[in-house]
């Protein structure tokens, strides 16, 4: 059995926000549980722009998606696929890992392959309530599979002596914060309806211009609106509410997301993963409306706070500005409403995801 100050586990990560922030947060929390862990990070070239802590060791490796087709962009694709496989071969053979974590996506493929090849214990995580293709194949070759949400272990029929409800790391600067406190953080008013747009990590332009139109339609001297745009959608946005007499506060990116959601009675959002645990973390009801090309998982996320009563979900073709309009004006008209829908994620946020999740992976490694 391995001690406490010589094991080595192997995280390899998608390239998205959903995927990185969670694998970071379990490392942190690993090295709180463990300080002598040696770990490294393994996520996609592509994914360079988010930022990891630096204490952190980074490996990059060069697979992107393969679409169907053929295309030149897949045959590229399928290239980089490969050697990807090769670099990932080569870094779990020198490091020799006592376990490999892997959090999800087509990227995390090799690494837990070549781990299973060379018996290295392995260990995924599935972040959505519907496992997508890569964590169905990838739990084949798992000793341990950690689920967010209860929901999930329903699709992994003949492996549940494998299934552990963990819940979904969080980012660990999230914390709760007074209301009055994160509205002067913003230059809020302290009294006024105030309502949280995000499209996820890169946006959403159906959402952030229905919503600006839906804005027209209502008495705007009683709302006030965070609105993270995204890069792609902040110029047209910062005109667009130009013309829009409300108190705003735009950003194409927000560090400090603990201060929005503490500070929000509504959120108008997409339904990835980490958005809907951030929901229940901060206990913030909100109007759903799943990214249409990820309708099957993110629809599944959403329906985990509908059934409680705790989100509405709208189809994104049905979202428009009238939409928005008169979603707003129930919930001003209700003031009670927004209580009852708080009430309902009783019992659904799971404490401590990261160090319950570190824990599988350190008696994984000690076995």
């Amino acid at each position: 059995m391995k001690s406490r100050s010589n094991l080595k586990i192997l995280v390899v990560t998608g390239s998205t926000g959903g995927h990185i922030f969670p694998a970071v947060s379990f490392i942190e929390s690993l090295k709180v549980k463990d300080p002598g862990v040696n770990v490294i990070l393994v996520i996609p070239k592509r994914s360079i722009k988010y930022v990891i802590p630096p204490e952190i060791p980074v490996r990059y490796i060069s697979i992107t998606n393969i679409n169907r087709g053929l295309t030149v962009s897949n045959f590229k694709s399928l290239f980089n696929f490969l050697k990807g496989g090769a670099e990932s071969l080569i870094l779990v053979a020198t490091f020799k890992p006592d376990v490999a974590v892997g959090f999800g996506s087509i990227s995390s493929f090799w690494v837990i392959f070549w781990s299973w090849i060379f018996r290295i214990k392995v260990l995924i995580h599935e972040q959505n309530v519907l496992p997508g293709e890569a964590s169905k194949l990838l739990s084949n070759f798992a000793d341990k599979i950690a689920i967010s949400f209860p929901e999930s272990r329903a699709y992994f029929k003949g492996r549940e002596d494998k299934v552990s409800l963990t819940g979904n790391p969080l980012r660990r600067s999230l914390r709760r914060i007074d209301k009055g406190e994160a509205r002067g953080f913003f230059g809020l008013g302290r009294d006024k309806f105030t309502v949280l747009v995000c499209g996820g990590s890169q946006g959403s332009a159906h959402i952030n211009h229905s919503f600006v139109e839906g804005l027209r339609e209502i008495d705007r001297s009683r709302v006030q609106v965070i609105h993270l745009s995204g890069e792609k959608d902040f110029a047209d946005l910062e005109a667009l509410y130009r013309g829009v007499n409300v108190e705003v506060k735009l950003f194409s990116f927000l560090e400090n997301m603990e201060y929005a959601y503490s500070a929000s009675d509504l959120a108008f959002t997409r339904a990835g993963a980490m958005t809907i645990s951030e929901l229940v973390f901060f206990n913030l009801p909100a109007v759903i409306i799943p990214y249409p090309y990820a309708k099957a998982h993110q629809s599944a996320n959403a329906r985990v706070l509908q059934v409680r009563s705790c989100a509405i979900i709208i189809n994104d073709r049905d979202f428009t500005g009238s939409e928005a309009a008169r979603i707003i004006k129930e919930f001003q008209g209700y003031p009670g409403k927004i209580q009852g829908m708080r009430s309902g994620f009783k019992d659904l946020y799971k404490d401590n995801a990261d160090y319950a999740l570190a824990q599988e992976a350190l008696d994984l490694a000690r076995t």
